[in-house]
């Protein structure tokens, strides 16, 4: 008997030799005879199967074995980041559910009279689950872009409207910082999907925002070799050389000081890729950063 046999086989085949010892003990009617019968061709059957069964799989791992790459090692940490997202973009749905409930009981508790010390609780909890969505949100967002769930389109796009409208979006969280943001005038062309840019300009800048403590940010575009350099231009502290490796990755160090754990940034690089271009970052501890966008430059229709 093969040593993988398995064990439902084994027991059948002793219910079987059990079945003949009970008939040579005891005669059996025509039916119960039929039932011993039945019992060896079940456990005739079982053999069968389980024989065929091991050729299968040794022939199916012969086959794997055949197929598989020589270096064939375990998969990349962006590939099983990759493949994490795509299960958080698939259950995206049932994950935003709670979350906005979450968010309404916080909101509907704020409403009523409350004591002082459940007051202050009460705006803790609609503040965390304020905090908790916006995560969540760029989460989904990065998932559904990791899954290959986002539309892009590229197109010539003018960046005189793209960052004008950019720009206007963040001067009331720039005032309530003390920043002065502007924009530098621009003429300049890229081949773009202009929503998917605009997302990721957005980001930029939030995070620029975020990060700058006086002086101000700045937005402007530099023609270079047939590409257009979107830049984005902070007075932070700067980012440690340390980290600036990882920046770009998911939950990377980096992120631990943000709301949304520095995500914004990871989507504009993404963003920046599935469009052709690329997103680089110089750093100066103690001044300042700046992130450039590059992208393949369109030529205006008078030229």
């Amino acid at each position: 008997m093969p040593d993988a046999l398995p064990r439902g086989s084994v027991a059948m085949a002793l219910a079987a030799a059990a079945g003949v010892a009970l008939a040579a003990a005891e005669p059996l009617t025509w039916w119960g005879w039929l039932c011993v019968i039945v019992i060896w061709v079940a456990v005739a059957w079982l053999f069968a199967a389980a024989r065929h069964g091991q050729a299968a799989d040794a022939v199916e791992a012969d086959a794997r074995t055949a197929s598989a790459p020589a270096a064939a090692g375990p998969a990349l940490p962006d590939e099983e980041a990759d493949e994490r997202m795509r299960f958080i973009a698939a259950a995206g749905h049932d994950l935003r559910q709670p979350l906005q409930a979450i968010s309404l009981f916080a909101a509907t508790l704020n409403t009523h009279d409350l004591p002082p010390p459940a007051r202050q609780i009460g705006h803790n909890l609609e503040a965390s689950a304020e905090a908790l969505s916006t995560l969540f949100e760029e989460v989904m967002a990065l998932a559904r872009l990791s899954a290959d769930r986002e539309y892009f389109a590229e197109r010539p796009v003018s960046l005189r409207a793209l960052l004008s409208a950019a720009v206007a979006n963040h001067l009331d969280d720039a005032h309530d910082h003390g920043l002065h943001l502007r924009h530098v005038d621009t003429r300049l062309r890229v081949l773009a999907d202009e929503p998917q840019l605009a997302r990721a300009l957005d980001r930029l800048i939030a995070h620029a925002v975020a990060v700058s403590e006086g002086g101000g940010v700045l937005v402007g575009c530099r023609a270079r070799e047939g590409r257009v350099l979107i830049q984005v231009w902070d007075t932070g502290e700067g980012i440690p050389e340390s980290q600036l490796a990882h920046l770009f990755e998911p939950f990377s160090p980096y992120g631990k000081r943000f709301d949304d754990r520095a995500l914004g940034l990871v989507m504009a690089f993404r963003i920046a890729r599935r469009m052709g271009g690329e997103l680089t970052v110089r750093s100066v501890p103690g001044k300042g950063s700046v992130f450039s966008l590059s992208l393949p430059r369109v030529a205006r229709a008078s030229q």
